[in-house]
């Protein structure tokens, strides 16, 4: 990625909202980076096609270059099989699925999302009684 595009996308002139597929209602959150570095040399992102807009005109256009340029690279294909796992961190890895019907006839395979953390002091318990269950 050219270092312009870059250093533009680093800027907090975006703003997202939660994925509908969270099934409450939707918040948006503005001010945001698109991409931070990580501390390891690599970027997190939080790039969603359908999510994440830029709150400026400049914005909307970095945004609309950065998607024109992951959009020419060719994806990765992960098949996955009855009893496969893959874990990834979210902000590291552009992911997608391909579309598909359910049929609810039991034999549909679903994604199931987990989140995990590295500092057990972010959580926010849900409640006393069930420590284990954070809450936003």
């Amino acid at each position: 990625m050219p270092d312009f595009l870059r250093d533009q996308l680093s800027a907090p002139d975006f703003a997202a909202k939660r994925p509908e597929s969270f099934g409450e209602s939707i918040q948006i959150a503005s001010g945001l980076p698109l991409i931070a570095p990580d501390g390891d040399g690599g970027f997190l992102t939080r790039y969603n096609e359908a999510s994440v807009r830029g709150q400026s005109p400049a914005a909307s256009f970095f945004l609309h270059l950065f998607s024109a340029l992951i959009g020419a690279e060719r994806p990765t294909d992960i098949l996955l099989r009855p009893g496969d796992l893959i874990l990834f961190k979210n902000q590291k890895v552009l992911h997608a699925r391909d579309q598909f019907s359910p049929r609810y006839d039991g034999a549909d395979r679903w994604m199931l999302r987990i989140f995990g953390i590295s500092d057990i002091s972010r959580i926010i318990p849900a409640s006393t009684s069930q420590p284990f269950l954070g809450k936003s």
